[in-house]
């Protein structure tokens, strides 16, 4: 009898191994790298009161965007294609402005 325990013993292993294994293969999604957005800006051209924006972003889908210049939201909306130009007419002389982006 003891020859069948050892081999009983071996196979009840080999299951217990194989459904682990089986279930921790289906059981786990591959983790996918997260994707950060984002956005270059460049001015294209600027007169006192106005500005010109390139915006070029890294995401090949249109990607949602709200551009800020303090708390006044400039632009609000999908970029049509991965390169942008936004224009602004709200700008005061003689000021310095931060763009920010979400």
């Amino acid at each position: 009898m003891k020859p069948f325990n050892k081999k009983f013993n071996f196979f009840l292993l080999l299951i217990f191994t194989m459904s682990l294994l089986l279930f921790t293969a289906l059981s786990c999604d591959s983790a996918e790298p997260f994707n950060q957005k984002t956005f270059q800006f460049s001015a294209l051209e600027t007169t006192c009161t106005e500005a010109w924006l390139k915006v070029i972003s890294n995401d090949s889908e249109t990607p949602k965007l709200k551009i800020k210049i303090g708390e006044q939201i400039i632009f609000d909306g999908i970029l049509s294609t991965t390169d942008t130009i936004i224009y602004t007419d709200s700008l005061l002389p003689s000021t310095n402005y931060s763009l920010t982006a979400e």
